[in-house]
């Protein structure tokens, strides 16, 4: 029973009207009455029924002229009309049809055959309709900049639609008739990389797959979302191109980082000298007077370079391999640099015999503000700010040539596996959970996997089996041992710390 549709009923004899009223009535319709050609078309625009039963023979405005006139109309020419008539003949017949008639029906009435007649029409529009918004939805979709795909399960199934960017991203054929070969996880798989590997092991938000980076290309980001289609085993998954924010969000924190330590220790000594010629000016020698203007000068200078270390980090390239590698015979070195600035005593450094001469992804600007960033977290977490560390380098457990295993642990705290599984999630805070405390964007272990991962890199982070403290392991690509690229910008040299900011 149809409960849901409008039937528009135009006559001009009462008597036919309340015949059809008691005939249609056990079928559940939402009925309305005209009584004219004109009253029909006015009706017929504010309701917009799902179907007219149009009397032919009507005074003025008969029911050709007012098929004729709903068909012209842009908003109703596709309203199915069933018109009513008792004329039999083969003329009036191809007039209807010619004015645009779906069906007839013939007086007097038989209730069966009007009311099946009725429900076909219904059923026929409602597919109708169907088709029509389906080809529009799919219109959309191949417009859409984002890729959108059905698949059965929450992806693991076959793929039953992809549109054309989903198509694109995935590497299936184009056409809307094209095959959809392989679930969606096996296309991923074989093209991207999917991280968070806890995220999507256990349907945490965000998804995200990468495609890291290569000499020529930069990394390609795209966020993965879900929507489980009710009452079904099938999903919707959608594809965005998130790629510029995750840059963005790299540049912001790598910014903020060497904005912080490069610019904090000379902007110091210029108001240190400068707040002591202020207060003590009429007190001080001219000798004194010149050395402390001296110290602000020295310290103007220094803040210069530094503001011009900024400048060329922001105006230089994206990517990661158009920069020098990190040489692991400098790790000591950049370790060191790294544990005076932070106020670091007890950090050692080992590099796996054989493995010095080797170099390593993330480039040597990069990895500084990584191992930054772990070094700081190592201090921030600890009872006392005063953490033993080790940063080592060895072969991983697996046989793998192209990658090497850094790894940095610390004997501060160590953390629930919830935070374990969600520490490089973008904004999830470890201190909000153990201490209640907020500090900072919650931003920065996140942006140390989107480095490693950019590069084709790995994270883990687990707990000391030996004590309190933490593991973090990062896999990082082995460098090609003669790059064959120029370094013509000198970006590869900049320090992170100048010797004067230590």
């Amino acid at each position: 029973m149809l409960s849901a549709n409008y039937v528009l009923v135009v006559d001009d004899q009462p008597n036919n009207l309340n015949t059809l009223q008691a005939l249609l009535a056990p079928l559940g319709l939402n009925l309305a009455f005209a009584a004219d050609g004109p009253q029909a078309l006015h009706q017929a625009a504010a309701l917009q029924p799902d179907l007219i039963l149009l009397d032919v023979m009507m005074p003025g405005m008969d029911g050709f002229e007012v098929c004729r006139r709903l068909r012209a109309d842009p908003v109703l020419a596709e309203v199915p009309i069933i018109m009513v008539t008792a004329l039999d003949d083969r003329e009036s017949l191809l007039r209807g049809i010619e004015a645009g008639a779906d069906d007839f029906v013939t007086k007097p009435f038989d209730r069966v055959v009007l009311r099946a007649r009725v429900q076909t029409i219904l059923r026929l529009n409602r597919y109708r309709r169907l088709v029509t918004e389906r080809m529009r939805f799919a219109w959309v979709m191949e417009q859409a900049e984002d890729g959108y795909l059905m698949a059965v399960g929450n992806g693991a199934g076959d793929i039953t639609y992809a549109n054309s960017q989903a198509r694109r991203w995935l590497g299936l054929k184009q056409g809307g008739d094209a095959p959809l070969v392989g679930t969606f996880r096996e296309r991923v798989e074989s093209r991207y990389r999917c991280v968070p590997e806890t995220a999507w092991q256990q349907g945490e938000l965000p998804h995200h797959l990468i495609r890291p980076e290569t000499a020529d290309e930069s990394a390609f980001w795209l966020e993965v979302s879900v929507f489980h289609l009710p009452n079904t085993d099938a999903s919707v998954i959608r594809l965005r191109d998130v790629t510029r924010q995750m840059e963005l969000q790299r540049e912001a924190w790598s910014f903020n980082t060497l904005v912080t330590h490069k610019l904090r220790t000379p902007v110091a000594g210029i108001v240190g000298a400068l707040e002591l010629l202020t207060e003590l000016a009429g007190k001080l020698s001219p000798n004194e007077i010149s050395n402390l203007a001296e110290l602000a000068y020295r310290d103007a200078e220094r803040l210069h370079g530094a503001v011009e270390d900024v400048l060329r980090y922001v105006h230089t390239s994206r990517l990661s391999h158009q920069h020098a590698p990190l040489s692991l015979s400098a790790l000591e070195g950049v370790v060191a640099e790294i544990a005076r600035v932070v106020e670091l005593a007890d950090v050692q450094v080992k590099v796996a015999p054989g493995l010095e001469t080797l170099s390593v992804w993330p480039a040597h600007h990069l990895l500084k503000l990584i191992l930054l960033e772990l070094l700081e977290n190592a201090k921030k977490f600890h009872s006392q700010n005063r953490p033993s560390v080790l940063v080592e380098v060895l072969r991983p457990q697996a046989a793998d040539e192209s990658r090497l295993l850094l790894r940095v642990v610390d004997d501060g705290r160590s953390l629930t596996e919830e935070n374990l599984t969600r520490i490089w999630l973008p904004y999830y805070q470890v201190e909000k959970s153990m201490t209640g405390e907020v500090a900072g964007m919650g931003l920065g272990l996140s942006m140390v996997a989107n480095l490693v991962w950019s590069v084709g890199g790995e994270c883990r982070a687990e707990n000391r089996a030996d004590g309190p403290g933490l593991i973090i392991e990062l896999l990082l690509p082995v460098a090609e041992p003669e790059p064959t690229l120029s370094y013509g910008t000198g970006f590869d040299k900049l320090e992170l710390f100048s010797p004067s900011d230590l």
